[in-house]
């Protein structure tokens, strides 16, 4: 099955139902954007040639071509390179196609994509080689660089085992082998610990005298994560990948006479592998479920009672993938569980933020704890007020314009007053107990909001404006609904002048 790195084209299959998607793709020359025409669903849907069918090409649906009826799948793969390979001054595209005809075989192909007059073209492809592994994909100074693993002389076509660097270049319309170069990627430097504490979990599971969760998930990422990995490829037939010298999850599984069939698998969104060290010490592996589902299985029938040291590899030491490993009884398996039926929501419609129009808000109201006698001025200020802040409206709802106000508000202002003359800054700050917030309309009707002054350090609210005459209105929220907290306001005209500290530690003593 075709082997892919931390950047892939096409994706996998998805729980219930066969879903081919396309997720982002960066290389050295350029991304394939939805508004290029090599944008990701373009290339899943292109025509390629193909010496597998009776026309010479195939065109591809969301990333694959299926005859059943003929016993032929053809993929796209997840390596793309970008390049001018015909010296035209743009960017053309390399991609690796995987074709299975039915048998064992998976063939890689490595087709050349032009733009021709604003139209996807495939105008030349080569073979790679029968289940080789893709490393690496790139296009360096007009030839294409394919880093990857093909058989050696001792190896089976299931497991290739020889690192190789091949070298194409576009000579008249055909993609030509300029050089073909043993590299001895090294895979190999961590020692195979099988005996070793897990990296992720200690699972204790079976038995019948006490309740074990089935299925059991546990998070872990796929490849070498605490140092340097090991080729599962020297461990035994089907191993393929890199793991970690340590288990990701060691299984003590205690002999329970319900379970006829242990099931352990992985979910994830990238394509990982697994080793499973046994309690007779037998090792036994998987890579995918089957060419369509890349996520590994194994079965064990009648599991013996011991020690499962279980390792989720990669296809590169430095990549790891986030994902869950699944241990049940159940007839579950990566192509079959869906993870959200497990977890069912029903959405409360309380909980969810309608937009409000800026019409609650009672603009026209006298304020609450009213405003100044005559219009505050520099030489007047600091100014300040005792005011109680909160109410019951969320002020993230309402459409004022600005993503930083927050909290919950009453619909009438808080505060209002006056300003008039010069000064360096208009500050307004409120000094609490508790986290509160701070909304201020000014006189052309635009609203500027404050949460916390310095993150956790400091949550008390603080705004610094620009000064102009005319009328303000405040409005001071609190975090909880009808919540009320009592706090003094302060408006200077300067910056000189910051709230005090309230940090965050402080309000949840």
């Amino acid at each position: 099955m075709h082997k892919q790195k931390a950047i892939w084209l096409a994706a996998g299959v998805l729980m219930l139902a066969v879903v081919f998607t396309f997720a982002p793709f960066a290389t050295q020359a350029q991304t394939a954007d939805s508004e290029s025409i090599f944008s990701l669903e373009a290339l899943g849907n292109a025509i390629y040639l193909s010496d597998f069918t009776e026309t010479g090409q195939v065109t591809l649906q969301d990333g694959q071509f299926v005859d059943q009826a003929n016993h032929l799948w053809v993929t796209l793969t997840g390596y793309a390179a970008f390049g001018d390979l015909n010296a035209d001054e743009n960017d053309d595209v390399v991609v690796v196609l995987v074709t299975n005809s039915g048998g064992t075989g998976e063939f890689y192909d490595l087709a050349l994509v032009v733009d021709q007059e604003n139209q996807l073209t495939n105008v030349a492809t080569t073979r790679l080689g029968d289940r080789v592994q893709i490393h690496d994909l790139a296009i360096v100074d007009g030839q294409i660089v394919v880093d990857m693993a093909t058989q050696g002389p001792d190896d089976a076509a299931c497991c290739p085992t020889l690192d190789v660097q091949e070298i194409y270049a576009l000579e008249d319309d055909a993609l030509t082998l300029v050089s073909s170069t043993e590299t001895g990627i090294e895979e190999t430097a961590g020692v195979f610990s099988p005996d070793a504490d897990p990296t992720a979990a200690m699972l204790f599971l079976g038995g019948e005298e006490y309740y074990w969760l089935d299925p059991t998930l546990v998070s872990v990422h796929s490849g070498a994560v605490t140092g340097p990995g090991v080729k599962a490829s020297e461990l035994g037939a089907g191993c393929v990948g890199a793991i970690d010298e340590r288990p990701d999850v060691v299984l003590n599984w205690t002999e329970d006479e319900s379970v006829d069939l242990l099931r352990i698998f992985f979910l994830s969104m990238s394509d990982p592998s697994m080793v499973v060290v046994t309690p007779t010490g037998d090792v036994v592996c998987n890579d995918d479920l089957n060419p369509l589902v890349l996520d590994p299985y194994l079965e064990f029938e009648n599991p013996a009672p011991g020690r499962y040291a279980i390792f989720i590899g990669s296809f590169e030491n430095d990549a790891t993938t986030p994902g869950f490993l699944v241990v049940t009884s159940e007839d579950f398996s990566p192509a079959t569980m869906d993870i959200a039926q497990m977890f069912p929501r029903q959405t409360n419609p309380g909980a969810i933020g309608e937009p409000l129009p800026i019409d609650v808000l009672n603009l026209d109201a006298e304020p609450l704890a009213g405003a100044p006698d005559a219009p505050l001025t520099a030489e007047t200020a600091p100014y300040t007020q005792t005011l109680v802040a909160g109410g019951d409206l969320g002020a993230y709802n309402i459409e004022l314009d600005n993503n930083l106000c927050t909290g919950f508000i009453d619909a009438t202002p808080t505060y209002a007053f006056a300003w008039e003359g010069k000064a360096d800054k208009l500050v307004l700050f409120f000094e609490a107990e508790a986290d509160t917030t701070l909304i201020v309309r000014d006189p052309n009707g635009v609203f500027q909001c404050s949460d916390d002054f310095d993150g956790a350090d400091n949550l008390n609210p603080y705004l610094d404006l620009t000064p102009m005459d005319g009328s303000y209105q405040l409005w001071v929220g609190s975090f909880a609904p009808s919540t009320m907290v009592t706090g003094t306001l302060t408006i200077a005209g300067t910056t000189d002048m910051q709230p005090v500290p309230l940090p965050a530690d402080a309000t949840s003593e």
